[in-house]
């Protein structure tokens, strides 16, 4: 059976089950979607969704996780900033590939 990390290392991606709790989940998206609506902007690699960046919230998100990645990576990680998308419908149903 392959560790988390050789799995990481090999896909590039892991799949981390139950990583964020239901509840957290729902507070993260109600955030989401109270900053995207007043602060968002629309970017070019889904144009019909907005994206927010430099927020307390996601950036203590990832401050808080960074140990988790890294023990799942089996590297050391240096965050440097968090960025959420809303995704609107019609871009739930394009594939978005990040460059």
């Amino acid at each position: 059976m392959m560790s988390i990390v050789d799995e990481f290392n090999e896909r590039k991606y892991v799949h981390l089950n139950g990583f964020l709790s239901k509840e957290q989940c729902a507070m993260l998206t109600a955030h989401l979607k109270e900053v995207a609506k007043k602060y968002g902007w629309y970017d070019l690699q889904c144009p019909k969704s907005k994206s927010i960046r430099d927020d307390a919230v996601f950036d203590q998100l990832l401050a808080d996780l960074v140990p988790e990645f890294e023990e799942v990576s089996g590297k050391k990680l240096i965050p440097t900033y968090a960025f959420a998308r809303l995704y609107s419908p019609v871009c739930e149903k394009e594939r978005v590939v990040l460059s």
